[in-house]
C-alpha cells in the first residue's frame, strides 16, 4: 500500500540496526494483497458521490478518479481506527497526498489530466490483526474550476465532473472529465478530456439544440429521453445529459 506505516519497537543504540528494523517494518506494511479497483462515477452528472466499503487486514481498495488538469476536488474519508487514503497522480509511483500524515480530507487542485489512484488502506497496527474497517469516502467536485483559462477557455466553469465516453465504438466504457460554462438562452461551452488523446481537450459548443465542435470537426448526435449522445469525427463518443448543459 502506498504511504508510510507506523510500528513500535525498542530504541537501538546502533544506527545500522535502527535502519534495518525500519526497512523490515516498511516491507511488512507494504506487502499487501492486490487492491480492488473501483472507477469513480458521478450518477446523473451530480457534483458529489459517496461510496461505502469495507477492507480487512492488508487488503485495500483503489478508486480510479478521472480529473482534468487543475481540477479542484474535496475527498473525505469517514472511518474508525487506522484507516486512511493516499492519492497518486497518473503515471507516478509516489503519492502526492498521504492520509496517515495529512489526515482524512484532501481539498485542492490535481495537477495533471488523467486517472488518479485513491487508495484506501489500514495501517500495519490494524492490518496485522486482520481487523475489518467499514468506511465511506466522498468525492466532491469543487466549483470555480479555472484550469482552461490558460487555453483560451472561460475564466470560470459552472460545473465539472465525469461523464461516460468511448473511442472507436459507442459502448461508452470510459470516463471523461468535463467542465461546462453555461450561457444565456440555454447555450453552453463544454470542455471534455479526449478519451484517446491523453492531455488533449475536446471543446463542444451547444446552441439552439445543436452541437458543434470548436475545431470544426464533424459532429453527429442522437437524443434519448433527456440525454444526448454526441459523436465527433466518427471516433469519439460522449454522453451529455441535459442537466450538464442546463444545470439543475
Amino acid at each position: 500500500m502506498p504511504g508510510p506505516c507506523r510500528y513500535s519497537g525498542a530504541r537501538e543504540n546502533s544506527v545500522n540496526r535502527f535502519f534495518l528494523i525500519s526497512s523490515f517494518a516498511l516491507l511488512a506494511c507494504t506487502a499487501m494483497a492486490a487492491d480492488k479497483k473501483v472507477p469513480v462515477v458521478f450518477p446523473g452528472g451530480k457534483p458529489a458521490v459517496t461510496l461505502k466499503g469495507a477492507i480487512k487486514g492488508y487488503d485495500g481498495v483503489e478508486y480510479l478518479l478521472s480529473s482534468a488538469a487543475g481540477g479542484r476536488w474535496a475527498i473525505t474519508l469517514q472511518a474508525k481506527g487506522s484507516t486512511y487514503f493516499n492519492i497518486t497522480a497518473p503515471g507516478a509511483d509516489a503519492a502526492l497526498f498521504i492520509g496517515s500524515t495529512s489526515g482524512n480530507k484532501f481539498e485542492g487542485a490535481l495537477p495533471a489530466a488523467g486517472e488518479y489512484r485513491v487508495a484506501v488502506y489500514q495501517m500495519r497496527n490494524s492490518a496485522r490483526r486482520g481487523i475489518v474497517s467499514n468506511y465511506s469516502i466522498t468525492f466532491h467536485i469543487l466549483p470555480g474550476h479555472e484550469a482552461a483559462a490558460g487555453q483560451g477557455g472561460p475564466a470560470k466553469f459552472d460545473s465539472t465532473g465525469n461523464t461516460r465516453c468511448s473511442t472507436g465504438s459507442p459502448n461508452l466504457n470510459l470516463q471523461c472529465a468535463f467542465r461546462v460554462a453555461r450561457k444565456p438562452g440555454g447555450a453552453a461551452e463544454i470542455w471534455l478530456d479526449r478519451p484517446a488523446a491523453k492531455g488533449q481537450t475536446r471543446v463542444l459548443l451547444f446552441s439552439q439544440g445543436e452541437f458543434t465542435s470548436k475545431d470544426a470537426a464533424k459532429v453527429t448526435t442522437r437524443k434519448e429521453s433527456d440525454t444526448w449522445y454526441v459523436t465527433v469525427d466518427g471516433k469519439e463518443v460522449y454522453m451529455i445529459p441535459d442537466a450538464m448543459i442546463l444545470g439543475g
